[in-house]
């Protein structure tokens, strides 16, 4: 039978060891030995992508060279991948983090990763290209986006709103067809669906 929480907090005061939590908005990956994983034994450690790189060889304890990402933070997508998956997706969130639309460009990976991630290689250069000729804006209604594009595309949609009567909420949505959009966090993000 294990050893319960309560009798394990009991254990850590006795030895005198402490437990520190830290938090980082830096992509990590606790990468274990799958070889140990698989006979029942947890062997690995949290790692971030410069480590990961180096990852390799047998293991010490049951000399498989197999090695898997079992749990994963701040990366693009939340699943069990390679070590070379989990660099690769690393690398990609730096280059997002340092974009100035760096939340739209999230929503935008994370909404269709295969194809706007996979088909590119994982190439920063190819998938910021593409994002930039796709987004169009974040707004809060479909209202908003439509006054700005009337704004933009027909000009002067003060004067056309002060002599027609507009309902720019449907007429956003009707604009909306061609798009993508996503609603993230009481945000519409607005992607062009032709590119």
């Amino acid at each position: 039978m294990g050893v319960g929480l309560p009798a394990l907090m009991r254990q850590t005061k006795r030895e005198g060891a402490t437990m520190e939590t830290t938090t980082s908005a830096e992509p990590r990956a606790w990468i274990g030995c799958l070889g140990c994983y698989n006979m029942g034994r947890l062997n690995g450690r949290w790692m971030d992508a410069d480590d990961a790189e180096e990852v390799g060889g047998k293991c010490d304890r049951c000399f498989s060279d197999e090695w898997w990402c079992f749990d994963v933070e701040n990366t693009l997508k939340v699943r069990e991948m390679s070590p070379a998956e989990f660099v690769r997706d690393a690398r990609l969130v730096e280059v997002i983090d340092e974009h100035p639309n760096a939340d739209a460009l999230r929503v935008w990976v994370a909404d269709d990763f295969q194809h706007n991630v996979k088909q590119y290689d994982f190439d920063p250069v190819d998938i910021i290209d593409t994002f930039e000729q796709a987004f169009d804006g974040e707004f809060e209604t479909y209202a908003d986006f439509a006054y700005e594009w009337a704004d933009n595309y027909l000009g002067k949609s003060d004067e056309a709103d002060a002599v027609l009567v507009i309902d720019w909420e449907a007429t956003g949505r009707n604009l909306a067809d061609g798009y993508n959009v996503i609603r993230h966090d009481g945000s519409l993000y607005f992607f062009r669906g032709d590119v």
